[in-house]
């Protein structure tokens, strides 16, 4: 009889520390899909391996049900040696509505001040950049198969939900950022 006990208790440990170690291997493989998805997506979209590059900031809040959240990573690849592929991308200064999106200000008019932008990219870390480059995907024209404003900013502030992301290279540091966002 204490035998079957001492047996059925290690069969209890063993499956408790095999699901432990399945969960937290699922865990890590689901965080590195989303890195090995941004490494195809930037050397397909602007010829720069990432894996060259040194990594500054990863910030990866997606969580729930639903996935919703922000992923923010600053690369640094002065250090590396690549031809930058800019056909797919626009040049910088970002447009009105980019800048609402990554951005915030005030402006003071009459003793009353605004408050204007979003901030999604300043609260993370993105400086202003003023000479560069940038790739903008609409994450909700992408899913409804609206093909024609996939990469337009037009309509992204109409909706109830931000879903869009944002590759940006700074010329003037050699810094990548990418932005994307869920809510």
């Amino acid at each position: 009889m204490e035998k079957s006990i001492i047996f059925k208790f290690f069969v209890i440990i063993i499956i408790i520390v095999f699901t432990i170690l399945l969960a937290w291997s699922l865990f890590f493989s689901i965080i590195n899909i989303n890195q090995r998805l941004l490494r195809k997506y930037v050397i397909q979209i602007a010829n720069i391996d990432v894996d060259k590059c040194q990594a500054l900031k990863t910030i990866d809040s997606h969580d729930g049900p639903r996935n919703e959240g922000q992923i923010f990573y600053e690369y640094d690849c002065s250090n590396y040696n690549f031809n930058l592929k800019t056909d797919n991308m626009k040049q910088t200064p970002f447009s009105e509505n980019i800048k609402l999106l990554l951005y915030s200000w005030k402006e003071t008019k009459m003793g009353t001040t605004y408050f204007y932008g979003y901030n999604f990219g300043a609260s993370e870390g993105l400086p202003e950049i003023k000479n560069g480059y940038y790739y903008f995907v609409d994450n909700y024209a992408k899913r409804y198969k609206d093909l024609e404003n996939i990469n337009s900013d037009e309509k992204v502030l109409l909706r109830n939900s931000f879903n869009f992301e944002i590759l940006i290279f700074d010329n003037d540091t050699n810094h990548l950022y990418y932005i994307k966002l869920d809510t």
